[in-house]
């Protein structure tokens, strides 16, 4: 059990799926709720995942813009949200859109053990 809303894995899937589009939905009413950090943090991963989809129809421009956004929002995230490193996320992010190539993925850090002891 990860303790993370359904929705947001189903939008970790679905992005790491290579459907941004629908990650962007999945995320969205999540995001709408949210408040602080994890809000700002949801509403730069939407926009990567708009991003993405804008580059994969070919909307070069619309993409660098729309990161351009995103990334000011996750360089002002804490450095571990929802359980995503949020930095090293960036980092991947940034890396496709400087030489596109594999598609940046989703991987979320374990979730911590209950201390039995």
């Amino acid at each position: 059990m990860t303790g993370l809303p359904e929705s947001f894995l189903r939008g970790v899937a679905l992005f790491n799926a290579g459907e941004f589009f629908a990650s962007h939905e999945a995320w969205e009413e999540l995001w709408l709720q949210a408040t602080g950090a994890e809000r700002a943090f949801l509403h730069a991963l939407i926009q990567v995942a708009a991003a993405l989809h804008h580059h994969q129809r070919g909307n070069f421009t619309g993409a660098h813009s729309v990161f351009e956004r995103a990334r000011q929002r996750l360089q002002q995230a804490p450095a571990n949200v929802m359980q995503l490193e949020t930095q090293e996320f960036l980092r991947q992010v940034e890396g496709f859109f400087a030489a596109p190539s594999a598609l940046p993925q989703i991987r979320l850090l374990p979730f911590p053990q209950e201390f039995h002891g």
